[in-house]
């Protein structure tokens, strides 16, 4: 059974009566031994005095209960003891439990005071009443706080009666039974107001609420908010009934659900085939969705690439063509970058700009182009604009905030765009010419640019250059390099490495994650947010791949799931929360079968081999599901 604890000090116990029509609840003792505060002549309604004031330890949420106890911001103040939910009888006002007949601070409603010298009388201001203890109109012949006058208590196992304390068995008669409002009921015996509470010898002063779903009548069945109702077996939709389980006619990734048997739920067959699209599978909010076959993707600050069978699709944000199509006209799902003309090997997104290598090795680059990234000096967006660079094809690429670098073949890094930070690797001043980092760099196999820093690697060692004010580069320093800078602490054996804005984190052979940098959000993965200068192991965790995006990070297990640490403000982390997490967290449902994943600014993708999923800001549209409602879980991504 679920029960209504009462807080208890000493051998006090709460006691609720009813006095005539109004409530007057009454409550534990605050002597001054038990509560660690001290009685003040000054103060009234059993009022003691905490840092210097007057307080109700019944009912602040400051001291509740005791001088030193706080409730958070979550709970109430209730009877001393701080819960979910007020008692019954009692109004929320601010975090503090009060019986609006008899407080003049909350006299028939919160907030609502009585003039000075005035009383409250059920839930009136008054300047007469027939028995005035402190400024609270009460009966003396039934308030256990004031028995026969003011001021005079009951013992815990009392109650008051025609002015007088007398034992609970003793005035009902019963000592197998509870005493609740100041009436006896026999131990199992349900509440009259509500067969789903019974009397309960545990909890003898108080109604317990039976478990959901117990029985409370013919037919019907309590229910989680402890309300007694009779269970349906079929959904009445359009003025049509459906028995639990059936499929909408029109909508085979729809069923008829108890959770809510007036409209179609979708949630209960999500991943399983559908007929209305050619082998389609269910989405999670039940919409028949194509499936699609991902070779390719990258995130950036307001909108979303992948490459699917050879063609680039995007989707997000489009003030500047970024996403290939005419300007302005911004996407809520995918949609193919047609100029192209050609099958794209990689994609990859800058923050207003969007570049993609072809079979061939060339690379193509479409919208912003306020500081050369698009690697010409004219090129009207969203038309692709080709690298003016023939002397190797291109392997891999990695766009940064406002600059490029790539891969070619031969393992040397090529840069172009912004350089201020040093992050194009050469102090060379051309931004629109692709230029060879300085020294030239080798056997290359990953490649990541960042805000204002990039990093390389091969599988003997890492490389960093540009800024390094978080030691992002330089773990020993704050020194920024316009040339690569070797990280030695890193190691041999990695087989990639990627730059979120003022972190880095390379993956080695082993299956391991280690990081370096800014940690103020936890983004290293360590369990704290305290900053280091050393390289460190994200521990409890086996990956296979990993992305960095702004201040968060993410990895693929070598199970298949996804995790996600770092920060979580647009719920990047995909765990349903919006806290910060400085530890690796199971992204909702992503535990197996994801095989590629990007993280932008404030939102993460990954793919499996039939479907994308997305979450986090989508303020652009850039987790790509029809719409502009951020989402704190993975949603799957529409293709049309």
């Amino acid at each position: 059974m679920i029960r209504y604890k009462k807080h208890q000090f000493s051998t006090m116990r709460t006691l609720c009566t009813l006095a005539s029509t109004a409530v007057v609840l009454a409550t534990v003792a605050c002597g001054d031994d038990d509560q660690g505060s001290k009685r003040d002549p000054g103060c009234v309604n059993d009022e003691v005095v905490c840092s210097d004031r007057c307080v109700d330890l019944r009912s602040d949420p400051s001291h509740c209960g005791n001088c030193d106890i706080a409730c958070t911001e979550s709970k109430v103040c209730s009877l001393g003891s701080c819960k979910d939910q007020c008692h019954p009888g009692l109004h929320n006002c601010g975090q503090a439990c009060v019986n609006i007949h008899t407080d003049p601070n909350h006299c028939g409603a919160c907030q609502s005071a009585c003039e000075t010298g005035k009383f409250c009388a059920l839930g009136v201001c008054t300047s007469a009443c027939n028995d005035e203890c402190g400024m609270v109109c009460t009966d003396t012949g039934m308030d256990a706080f004031n028995c026969g006058d003011c001021g005079v208590r009951c013992d815990g196992d009392q109650v008051c009666a025609d002015g007088k304390c007398v034992g609970v068995c003793e005035w009902s008669g019963s000592c197998g039974g509870c005493s609740i409002l100041s009436a006896s009921y026999d131990f199992g015996a349900a509440n009259p107001g509500n067969p789903c509470e019974v009397c309960d010898p545990q909890d003898t002063s108080w109604w317990t609420a039976l478990e959901p779903g117990a029985e409370c009548g013919d037919g019907m069945v309590c229910s989680e908010d402890n309300e007694c109702f009779k269970p349906m077996s079929f959904c009445t939709i359009g003025g049509v009934d459906y028995a639990f389980g059936d499929s909408n006619p029109s909508n085979s990734c729809q069923t008829c659900s108890a959770s809510n048997p007036t409209e179609w739920s979708g949630s209960d067959k999500e991943g399983t085939a559908c007929d209305e699209v050619e082998s389609g599978i269910c989405s999670d909010n039940g919409v028949c969705i194509r499936p699609v076959e991902i070779s390719a993707m990258s995130a950036q600050s307001y909108h979303t690439c992948v490459v699917t069978q050879g063609v680039v699709k995007c989707w997000g944000n489009n003030g500047t063509g970024q996403i290939g199509s005419n300007i302005g006209e911004s996407a809520l799902a995918p949609v193919a970058v047609t100029s192209l003309g050609f099958d794209a090997l990689a994609v990859s997104t800058g923050d207003k700009f969007s570049c993609a290598i072809s079979m061939l090795g060339n690379v193509y680059c479409w919208g912003a182009n306020s500081n050369g990234e698009l690697g010409c000096e004219v090129c009207p967006a969203p038309t692709p604009c080709q690298i003016g660079w023939s002397e190797s094809p291109f392997a891999a690429i990695s766009s940064g905030y406002l600059h490029i670098c790539a891969v070619i073949q031969e393992g040397a890094v090529m840069c172009w765009g912004q350089g201020e930070f040093g992050q194009r690797g050469s102090p060379t001043p051309l931004p629109i010419e692709p230029t060879s980092t300085t020294p030239p760099m080798s056997n290359v196999t990953s490649i990541s640019s960042s805000r204002r820093h990039t990093c390389a690697a091969s599988a003997s060692e890492v490389w960093c250059w540009g800024s390094n004010s978080e030691n992002q580069i330089d773990t020993g320093s704050s020194t920024s390099y316009d040339y690569p800078r070797k990280v030695t602490a890193v190691g041999t054996g990695v087989v990639s490495v990627v730059a979120g804005q003022s972190h880095t984190c390379a993956l080695t052979q082993d299956n391991k994650i280690k990081c370096w940098g800014d940690n103020a959000h936890g983004q290293l993965g360590i369990g704290t947010t305290e900053p280091t200068k050393e390289v460190v192991i994200v521990p409890g965790i086996s990956a296979k791949s990993i992305a960095a995006g702004r201040d968060h990070t993410c990895a693929i297990t070598v199970s298949g799931g996804v995790m996600c640490w770092g920060y979580n403000f647009m719920g990047q982390l995909g765990d349903g929360t919006v806290d910060n997490s400085p530890s690796p967290r199971q992204v909702h449902g992503l535990t197996q079968n994801v095989i590629g994943i990007a993280a932008g600014s404030s939102h993460t993708c990954a793919f499996t081999n039939v479907a994308a999923k997305c979450w986090g800001a989508n303020y652009d549209g850039q987790l790509g599901n029809n719409s502009l409602t951020i989402s704190l879980t993975p949603v799957y991504v529409l293709f049309p």
